[in-house]
């Protein structure tokens, strides 16, 4: 957002640029203690922050495939949760990009579709499937085990996945 008023105790000035909960909204009112200044790449246009490298998309996304814990390596196994997820989708990528065997979680055929032939990740677990169960799913995908696991969902699919993952995964 950008300050377009501002009092004469505001901790930012008109023209400001900030970040926030502002919501998707023309104006907002609201305290200065509740936003932050806005942080801008060299290398991004303004409205970048909005979409791909968003706190919550992919700069969340970056952070936890590179920095959290230690980065996957070329022939590791990893798999993303809600892999067709705004987070999860770019997560799925990044993982993709280290040269490490990509495993995506997701409900439905038509979102494996799109894990499988858009994001070309190695295979997709369709939760939601009734013929299979989860852990049949990945039994078959992850044969040798998991070696890093990008989580957006906790709860009984983070147990199964923590059940396969390898020593010093």
């Amino acid at each position: 957002g950008t300050v377009v008023a501002a009092g004469p105790k505001a901790k930012f000035k008109i023209g400001s640029k900030v970040t926030g909960m502002i919501g998707a909204q023309t104006y907002t009112k609201d305290k200065s203690s509740a936003f932050f200044p806005y942080f801008k790449f060299p290398f991004m246009k303004l409205s970048d922050g909005l979409g791909l490298m968003g706190l919550t998309t992919g700069l969340t996304a970056y952070v936890g495939v590179h920095y959290v814990s230690r980065r996957p390596t070329r022939g590791e196994t990893v798999v993303v949760t809600a892999a067709a997820g705004s987070v999860g989708s770019v997560a799925s990528q990044l993982a993709k990009s280290t040269g490490a065997r990509v495993i995506g979680v997701a409900g439905g055929a038509k979102k494996c579709k799109y894990l499988l032939e858009d994001l070309h990740l190695d295979g997709a677990i369709d939760y939601k499937r009734s013929d299979e169960t989860f852990e049949q799913q990945l039994d078959l995908l992850c044969p040798n085990g998991i070696d890093f696991i990008y989580d957006n969902v906790g709860g009984a699919i983070l147990d199964s996945l923590l059940n396969k993952i390898n020593p010093k995964g």
